[in-house]
């Protein structure tokens, strides 16, 4: 493996990692809004609107990695 790939490899190791990452937080953002927001506040809405920002980068950062995955052979 030369230097170029092994830093497209951990360049893709990172993405995907902090895309999991944003994932879970907006997992955790998602849940918490819908508690806020049966309480009647409406600081669940802004809860929810950010839990689907983070759950779109991060999303889109998983996938990028995942396509920019060389095919491997066999």
């Amino acid at each position: 493996m030369d230097p170029h790939e092994r830093s497209a490899a951990v360049r893709r190791r990172v993405a995907a990692a902090v895309g999991a990452v944003l994932l879970a937080a907006a997992l955790v953002l998602g849940v918490a809004g819908v508690v806020v927001s049966t309480g009647g506040s409406d600081l669940g809405l802004l809860l929810l609107v950010a839990a689907l920002a983070l759950l779109t980068v991060g999303a889109g950062l998983v996938v990028s990695a995942v396509r920019s995955a060389p095919d491997r052979p066999g």
